[in-house]
């Protein structure tokens, strides 16, 4: 049975876990709004020691989800495949929503200036990117969805169930992941599940010299 340890730190709270096929033998959540960087190395011993760290897959959350922090949960998943010599792939936080595995939903959030988005889910895959929608457009548009929806968000939206996160989830799909499909994204780097491009400010002119 594939062991394999996830990680996702998409939202303010980080989450690690660890399975063995469909068997969870080690499930972490730590708080953070801005530090995961700090937060994660403990609970990531704790789970490296509770193997013996013998794993055959690292499985990172890619979001969507907080910028900053699905990157230090990829790097750090990144750092332990190195370390280990083992591979790393990375399965959309939003996937990992639902009660069941393998079924079709959507996940809403907040997408930031006046908007929201919508992530539609197919099993272990998003099925095409994240769309944002205009908040003042988004009443009209859940009217004709047919989906169910589920949100990471603190405070609920139109028609949502409200959930979270789940390493958990993420570790018992990636251990139950055909062989081709796993190879599939073994070839693919992990990359955070971007809304917009990322913002850039360019530098401010220099000030004058002082002698």
């Amino acid at each position: 049975m594939r062991r394999v340890l996830a990680i996702d730190t998409s939202t303010a709270t980080g989450r690690i876990a660890l399975a063995v096929g469909q068997t969870l033998v080690f499930a972490r959540e730590f708080s953070s709004q801005r530090s995961h960087n700090s937060q994660i190395f403990s609970p990531l011993e704790d789970a490296l020691n509770c193997c013996s760290r013998e794993l055959d897959l690292i499985a990172v959350g890619t979001g969507p989800g907080s910028y900053t922090g699905v990157r230090i949960g990829i790097a750090s998943g990144v750092a332990v495949a190195m370390a280990l010599g083992i591979p790393i792939i990375g399965i959309p936080s939003a996937c990992a929503a639902a009660a069941a595995q393998g079924e079709t939903f959507t996940l809403i959030g907040d997408a930031r200036r006046g908007s929201t988005f919508l992530a539609e889910v197919n099993g272990h895959r998003l099925e095409k990117e994240p769309e944002l929608i205009d908040d003042a457009k988004l009443e009209a548009r859940l009217k004709t969805h047919g989906r169910d929806l589920y949100s990471f968000d603190e405070t609920e939206l139109p028609g949502s169930i409200m959930t979270q996160p789940s390493a958990s989830k993420i570790a018992t799909l990636a251990a139950c992941m055909s062989e081709a499909e796993l190879a599939r994204l073994e070839q693919i780097s992990p990359e955070p599940v971007y809304l917009r491009e990322p913002f850039i400010t360019l530098p401010k002119k220099p000030g004058k010299a002082v002698n």
